[in-house]
Formats: C-alpha cells, structure tokens, sequence
C-alpha cells in the first residue's frame, strides 16, 4: 500500500478523477516521467507540494465523473480503448496537422522563422509515430491478448519474436521518450502554442491541434507505460514464463 509520501505521480492520474487536467495544467509529467513521488516532482517543476495535494484533494471529493479502473479492466478491453480512442485520434491528427503547418508557414514563416522548426520537427514525429502504431498493433498488442487469453485459460504461453514480453515493452518505452523530446522541442519552439498577435485563423488552430495533439499522446502513454506495460509483465510472470524484472523510473 502506497503513503502520500510514496505515491506517485502515475498514481494520482489512475485513481482521481480531474488530476491529469490539473497536471496537465501545471507541467508536471505523470506519463513517461510518472513514476516519481509527487513531491518530487512538484520539486522539479518549481511547484509548492501543498497547495498541489490540496487540489487533488478537492478533486477526489468529486464522484461527478469515475474513473474507469484500467486495473480491473482486462488487457484486451485496455487494449481496445488504446487503438480505439488514442491511436485514432493520433492518426487522424497526423494526416491534419502536416497541411495545417504548411499554409501556416507560407503565410507567416517569413515574419515567424520559429515556424519552420516547428514544421521540421513535426515531420520527425509523423515519422516516428506512424511506424509507433503499426509495430504495437502488429507485435505488443496481439501478443499481449493472446497471453491474457492463455492465463485464462491455464495454456501455455504464446511464442513471440522475442524471448519475453519485456523486449517490445522496454523499445515501445524508448520511442515515448523519443517522441516526447521532440514534443518538448515543438512546445519551446512555438512559445507553449501561444499564437502571437498577428496570427491569422489557421495559424491559431495549428497551435491548437499541436497543443491538443500533445495532450491526447500524453495520457496515451500514461495508459501504455503505467498500466498495460506492468500488468502485461506481471501477467508473463504469473504464466511462468518470465519473472517480472522491468520498474517504471
């Protein structure tokens, strides 16, 4: 059982309802970097601790709106909700945003040289995604639905391409890094998708989608990292497969 002073930040996001908008709100990282105590990272982010546990306080008072316990939930249902809702909306934000930046820079690239960066690094994260996606839903994904389904029915593990689960599971983790930097850059480049005075309609909804791209993937990857990567491993384990040896940091 996790104390206040040892829950982290990922536990916060998986049991309040509202924490992930408020982390959100403050810059605090609970997907890839979720792992942390929350004092620790409110210490990092340059945020007072308390007034932070106050808020989710005030946030667990509120039953309005229930969290679905992913940890109840079987890993083929995660699964579903993951491809269904988060790779989706990925995908179809690939498609726009690319078209959204190049009448933004033909426009206003020359008075806003910051734009061309921006457009530079976005082409790395269409790259990167693209093949993101396709690996999970031909490899990690039916690989994790099929060791669920033996566990459940007491059956011998599945063969993989690899020799345990935590392969896929570390390299799918190491591109969330990978796209997550690049993120960053796109926010510090763009001046936290601020659109300056000048911007016209189409300038201002390119900042938007970035900004609601950038949203969606970080609690698309808090689903991934700290819950549907530990429970598959822990579920390896249980087959007998392979002990448990991977820890989110």
């Amino acid at each position: 059982m996790t104390t206040a002073s040892t829950k982290t930040v990922s536990d916060y996001a998986l049991e309040i309802p509202g924490a992930v908008e408020l982390f959100e709100e403050l810059g605090i990282d609970y997907c890839c970097g979720g792992g942390v105590p929350l004092d620790r990272a409110c210490e990092t982010a340059g945020i007072p601790f308390g007034p932070v546990t106050e808020r989710l306080a005030a946030l667990k008072t509120d039953r309005a709106a229930p969290l679905v316990n992913w940890h109840e939930t079987s890993l083929a249902g995660l699964i579903a909700h993951i491809v269904e809702t988060h790779h989706a909306y990925t995908r179809a934000a690939l498609r726009r945003i690319p078209g959204l930046l190049e009448k933004t820079v033909a426009a206003h690239g020359g008075h806003h040289p910051e734009l061309l960066e921006v457009q530079s690094l976005f082409r790395l994260v269409v790259a990167d995604l693209d093949l993101h996606l396709q690996k999970e839903e031909a490899i990690l994904f039916p690989y994790i639905g099929e060791l669920e389904r033996a566990v459940a029915e007491a059956t011998a593990a599945p063969h993989g391409c690899f020799p345990s689960v935590d392969y896929p599971i570390r390299a799918m983790e190491s591109e969330h890094e990978l796209v997550g930097g690049l993120l960053r850059k796109i926010r510090l480049a763009s001046g936290n998708f601020i659109p300056p005075a000048d911007a016209c309609p189409t300038f201002i909804e390119t900042y938007r989608a970035l900004l609601a791209l950038e949203t969606d993937l970080h609690r698309h990857i808090h689903l991934e990292n700290n819950v549907l990567h530990p429970r598959a491993l822990a579920l390896e384990a249980e087959s007998g497969k392979r002990p448990a040896t991977h820890s989110i940091s």
